[in-house]
């Protein structure tokens, strides 16, 4: 089968074909048996197709979800409480893990100071500026 033609049959069910591709299109089918049982085909399963109910969603559905939409159902009230919940929970579990992490550290090294939390107690600031990488 000649592929242009087939290419004219699957158009012609999907869009207007001009006078000359319609008559080469009703020549074809014509004189070719397997391209009109090809286009009998076709037509059967759209008509199948056609006839098959999908469910779709409801009216009052689609109503619904455009008045909420045009509404703008989320105020910034609303957008700003939730945003200040999350922020708690947040702060909740980094205060948690700050307390469990300061008891740690407490019972590590028996000090709650700043030194002993990054163990750089044995490191001073003059020490640290005589490193080779510091010096040019």
């Amino acid at each position: 089968m000649n592929t242009s033609i087939t290419t004219l049959l699957y158009r012609s069910f999907d869009a207007a074909l001009s006078l000359e591709e319609q008559s080469l299109l009703n020549k074809a089918l014509i004189s070719t048996a397997e391209l009109s049982e090809e286009h009998r085909q076709i037509e059967k399963l759209r008509t199948v197709l056609q006839e098959l109910s999908v469910q779709s969603f409801s009216e009052r559905f689609i109503e619904e979800l455009l008045y909420r939409i045009s509404k703008n159902i989320i105020s910034k009230q609303e957008y700003w409480e939730s945003l200040l919940w999350a922020f708690r929970r947040v702060v909740v579990i980094g205060s948690l893990l700050l307390v469990i992490l300061s008891t740690y550290n407490l019972h590590v090294t028996q000090s709650i100071s700043l030194d002993a939390l990054f163990h750089f107690s044995f490191w001073e600031t003059a020490d640290i500026t005589q490193i080779d990488t510091f010096q040019r």
